[in-house]
């Protein structure tokens, strides 16, 4: 509603301001004299009265607009004039006169000045403001009125997503911000009332900001001709690039948004002086990617990728179920033999992609180019591959970060410490080059950890020179052709063995979620037992012999349960780890602790965790522990006995990195 301003003038000349532009006319006896000029806003109203002196009986007014805006007059024929200004656009002047008669036939008129002024409407400013999703922020404005003041301020969302706000009647307007997966804009008008009733709107677009978390990876390209490679990684739609350096080292930064589910990264790299050469990896998850490894990318990270894009109809995965059902259809040998491939390819120019594939990746996925490739590389280049293969190790060209749950396998000490020897606990800190640190309550030292086994037996066939047949997967163990024969000679076929195991070396050649590539290179010392043949005593050589393999291994946590979950249940006695002790000795203690049906669990200092049964790359039983102080117990069991099972117990921390291992047992409450 428009309000209105009177301004009264009285008799008593308080019209009388300034400038004499009244034009007084007199005779003899009747005067009038009008006020000076009249300042009036837009759309308000006035009053004039005039003075008049010697007036004879009865008066006469007469009140007439001669120029400027038509203004709305009332009372023209009486001695006080009501006046209404028009609306305007720009300030103006009216001119209004009065003529006043009386009985004696005198008249006598007036002119006043009226200046019109348009209003003002208000200033009003918004503020820039940062907006972030899921948290709470502030819109300011600032508003003033030239000639007046701001009677009322009124917010309204106009566009964009819902946000919650409060304020809406003050200059500051509280926002909660919803949660948005990009850049997402809202936008806002004020609507800022004066007191002359004008209404000013103004509006603004603000950018919400999804909250997005940054990862850092880098590694080398295990590869040759991948110096400077063009780096391109894709997750969820988006396209991350980066450059590697000529040593083929690259770092890459990504972001994620914190609500995304799919977390999947494809990793390729693009060698850019060997047509056709790419270099890939998938990464399951980047928020639970190891940030404190490099992330190498690898021939056989690449060859189990296309296998995998092949095994998934010829897509490259876009998510973890998609990849895991892929990785289940991938055998052995052309994981080996594709990464081989791979590695060779940059450092033979004579070798061409097969037709209509412009790279090695694409040619891999199509299982007829592969075989193709793969019986030209075996029948002419078989030199190379074996060379290659030797080279691996060596160059780097397999280098990949070895978490704490892919070196279970082989870490078997045979101590004194279940059964035989009650309250005796031996400390181990075991590291990935099979050297150890061994610690018992009044001793400590360096140790190398392996393997205890063995019985070989040689066998002959038909009278013909025996052929060693061994229960364990290693060479010949020099034995010479004159030592054969008298062994034969005297029929002796059995030798007993001593196989120490001093250490074995597991490299991860591609890492997988449901199964891993492993080159598996194992150092043992093998000690024949002498033998008397007839009145002479055989003695043999001492052998140090490594023996290389490839192998597939399961990740701990999709492994196959191997007990019933019914033998585990209940209340256990076993040596724990603590993360709050201080010495390597008083680190593990022995306690109760309680496995429940939902595994979940609590030991006797209250410390909450998950567990499950599962089988290491060995194929052993684990229990595994997760505790939440951000650790992993991982229980091996070894053996069953009347009242539960002697275990070695493993452990590391969320980065897989080993923290220590003992051996122990467990019994059942």
């Amino acid at each position: 509603m428009t309000k209105f301003s009177v301004l009264m003038f009285s008799a008593a000349c308080q019209l009388l301001v300034a400038c004499g532009a009244n034009e007084p006319l007199s005779r003899v006896g009747l005067q009038l004299k009008l006020g000076g000029v009249l300042t009036l806003k837009e759309q308000k109203t006035a009053t004039l009265t005039p003075a008049i002196s010697h007036a004879e009986g009865k008066l006469r007014f007469e009140w007439q607009q001669e120029s400027g805006p038509p203004l709305e007059l009332e009372n023209e024929q009486g001695e006080t004039l009501i006046l209404t200004s028009p609306a305007l656009e720009h300030d103006a002047i009216a001119i209004l006169r009065l003529t006043v008669r009386d009985d004696s036939g005198s008249a006598v008129s007036a002119i006043q000045q009226i200046q019109l002024k348009a209003n003002q409407p208000p200033s009003v400013i918004l503020t820039d403001a940062l907006l972030v999703e899921k948290t709470t922020a502030t819109l300011t404005m600032t508003a003033s009125d030239p000639d007046g003041q701001v009677v009322s301020v009124q917010w309204q969302q106009v566009a964009g997503p819902v946000v919650e706000t409060s304020g809406l009647s003050a200059t500051q307007l509280t926002l909660t911000l919803p949660a948005v997966t990009k850049r997402t804009t809202v936008k806002f008008a004020v609507t800022v009332v004066d007191d002359d009733g004008e209404a000013v709107v103004v509006q603004k677009q603000y950018a919400i900001e999804p909250f997005l978390q940054q990862f850092q990876l880098g590694g080398f390209l295990a590869a040759a001709e991948m110096g400077e490679a063009e780096i391109i990684a894709s997750m969820g739609g988006q396209i991350f690039r980066s450059k590697a350096d000529k040593f083929a080292n690259y770092n890459l930064a990504v972001t994620l948004d914190d609500d995304e589910q799919n977390d999947f990264l494809t990793l390729r790299a693009i060698s850019v002086t060997r047509p056709g050469m790419e270099l890939w990896l998938f990464i399951p998850s980047v928020r639970t990617h190891p940030s404190n490894y490099a992330t190498n990318i690898t021939p056989f990270t690449t060859g189990n990728s296309a296998l995998a894009t092949r095994a998934n109809g010829g897509v490259v995965p876009s998510n973890l179920v998609a990849l895991k059902d892929a990785e289940q259809e991938l055998n052995l040998t052309d994981a080996v033999l594709a990464g081989l491939i791979i590695a060779a390819f940059p450092e033979l120019y004579e070798l061409t992609l097969p037709q209509d594939y412009n790279s090695l990746f694409d040619s891999i996925v199509n299982a007829d180019s592969f075989a193709a490739l793969s019986t030209e590389m075996l029948d002419q280049h078989a030199e190379l591959l074996a060379e290659v293969e030797h080279k691996l190790i060596t160059q780097g060209w397999a280098k990949q970060p070895l978490l704490a749950t892919e070196i279970q396998h082989g870490l078997r000490i045979e101590t004194g410490g279940f059964d035989d020897i009650p309250g005796h606990r031996v400390f181990f800190q075991l590291n990935n080059d099979s050297s150890a640190q061994i610690s018992e309550p009044f001793l400590s030292y360096s140790a190398q950890w392996g393997i205890l086994n063995g019985d070989i037996t040689m066998q002959a066939d038909n009278g013909a020179i025996p052929e060693l047949s061994f229960a364990l997967n290693h060479p010949d163990l020099g034995l010479s052709a004159a030592q054969v024969s008298l062994l034969q000679n005297h029929a002796i076929t059995h030798l007993q063995v001593q196989v120490v195991q001093r250490g074995e070396q597991l490299t991860p050649l591609s890492k997988g979620i449901v199964q891993s590539l492993f080159q598996r290179r194992q150092y043992s010392r093998y000690t024949i037992a002498p033998v008397t043949v007839g009145t002479e005593v055989l003695e043999f050589a001492e052998r140090e012999i490594e023996t290389q393999e490839y192998v597939w291994a399961s990740a701990l946590y999709f492994a196959t349960l191997a007990l019933s979950p019914d033998d585990i249940f209940g209340q256990w006695y076993m040596p724990m780890y603590s993360m709050f002790k201080q010495g390597n000795n008083s680190q593990f203690e022995n306690r109760i602790v309680e496995l429940n049906a939902d595994y979940s669990g609590y030991d006797n200092q209250g410390t909450y965790f998950s567990w499950q049964l599962a089988q290491d790359i060995g194929g052993q039983t684990v229990l595994a522990i997760s505790f939440n102080t951000g650790y992993v117990q991982v229980l091996r069991v070894i053996k069953g006995h009347g009242s539960g099972y002697g275990v070695d117990s493993f452990v590391y921390d969320n980065h897989g990195r080993w923290l220590s291992a003992i051996s122990g047992t467990m019994l059942k409450r």
